[in-house]
């Protein structure tokens, strides 16, 4: 049972990251994420998170070739119960430099973000080591080069399985919706099609990689972008 459901898995991810046409006029990045947790009690743990994206530029698909963002984030997630988990971003900072359409994007100052954030995660087991997963968040952004600040919510649903202890599939898709700040038609600001493998390789270090295919619109653009992203977060568990 757990060879065919991994043969399927992986056949659902080559099928994300080699589609024709998902993968056709796109741009390429490369996203990095490492977060330090320290669990407080059995209910709250508290996290500071650093990012950094690249992009590929305007005459070269390298995925690394270039700044896409920096950021510094804090959470603070606690649990209520075993299906829900509540979490809270009061302070989070972010440099975003120009997703390179042209070739003068290359030189461009990275605007800032100031971002606060909340979320609920919802996790309910169906059977076989399935697990259906939701998550919601709503964000307020302050953004240097945008003269209004900006609600954006966002809503996760997925399908996680459990391969075994320590390591699990997850398959989702993600929709980001701009509630209040932008102008006429940036209501879907855009939407991710994600993939990833989530590894707990020591008691204190989890490791999780996958592939993520964009659809979006930029604030100050009219035109949608296809983006393919390969991702690898980290996270480290501080000791008590």
């Amino acid at each position: 049972m757990t060879t065919s459901v991994l043969k399927l898995l992986s056949l659902l991810t080559l099928i994300c990251f080699f589609n024709a046409d998902i993968f056709a006029q796109a741009k390429n990045n490369a996203w990095f994420r490492g977060t330090m947790a320290y669990k407080v009690s059995t209910q709250l743990t508290a996290d500071i998170e650093v990012q950094h994206r690249r992009q590929s530029g305007f005459t070269d698909h390298m995925i690394l070739g270039h700044n896409l963002m920096y950021s510094l984030r804090t959470w603070i997630h606690y649990l209520p119960a075993n299906e829900l988990k509540i979490s809270i971003s009061p302070f989070a900072s972010f440099s975003h430099y120009r997703i390179i359409e042209k070739a003068e994007d290359e030189i461009y100052a990275p605007a800032k973000e100031t971002r606060f954030s909340i979320a609920a995660l919802w996790q309910k087991d169906l059977f076989a080591r399935f697990s259906l997963i939701n998550r919601n968040a709503i964000e307020y952004r302050i953004l240097s080069n945008q003269s209004r600040n900006i609600v954006r919510w966002r809503n996760r649903a997925g399908l996680q399985y459990n391969i075994k202890p320590g390591l699990s599939f997850l398959l989702y898709d993600e929709v980001f919706v701009n509630a209040a700040g932008v102008q006429p038609g940036h209501l879907v600001d855009h939407n991710r099609l994600g993939t990833h493998f989530e590894c707990k390789c020591l008691s204190q270090l989890k490791a999780e990689f996958g592939y993520i295919y964009i659809n979006r619109l930029p604030l100050s653009g009219t035109n949608w972008l296809k983006e393919n992203n390969l991702m690898l977060n980290i996270t480290f568990d501080l000791p008590n």
